[in-house]
């Protein structure tokens, strides 16, 4: 299968609905220090994993846009739509 062949969603790939499962075996040391790296980071290790997947699929840039429109767009910075209220 091509890229040209994969599917084309309609949602965002970066923190959209987690759906699928990945799975992959790896040795016990790989396995430990996943383990010890998730808990320097205070992620779990999906998080961590679907984190890493996405920087190697999608690049680091698009991966820090995609969290900064939704820092964003919680604290009402994103996006602009609309004229702003004022204290008038």
């Amino acid at each position: 299968m091509s890229a040209g062949d994969l599917p084309v969603f309609s949602r965002s790939a970066i923190g959209g609905k987690k759906s699928s499962d990945v799975k992959a075996r790896v040795s016990d040391e790989t396995k430990f220090a996943l383990q010890r790296k998730c808990a320097e980071l205070g992620m779990t290790e999906s998080e961590f994993i679907d984190r890493l997947l996405c920087v190697a699929l999608f690049g680091v840039e698009e991966v820090i846009n995609a969290e900064q429109k939704k820092t964003m767009s919680v604290a009402g910075l994103w996006p602009n739509i609309g004229p702003r209220k004022t204290d008038s």
